[in-house]
């Protein structure tokens, strides 16, 4: 559970340097529209990204966070 948390801290300070913000579920109960895992939103415009029913895993968003920062360096 510690180490999934210091994960977590360091992918949200990750979204945070590449401008978006990490969202996780607060739901306790599992619904079509809140599946328990994560989110990233545009904090500007609090549009979402990525994961709309948050359903992205923690792996998923280190995935997502490696694309995004690949883009902006070729970009």
């Amino acid at each position: 559970m510690e180490i999934d948390k210091v994960r977590e801290n360091y992918l949200r300070r990750w979204a945070g340097r590449l401008g978006m913000l990490l969202k996780k579920s607060r739901g306790r109960l599992w619904s079509i529209d809140n599946q328990g895992g994560y989110m990233i939103v545009d904090p500007a415009g609090s549009t979402i990204l990525h994961g709309d029913k948050y359903e992205l895993t923690i792996d998923d968003v280190e995935r997502i966070l490696t694309e995004s920062e690949l883009a902006l360096k070729t970009a």
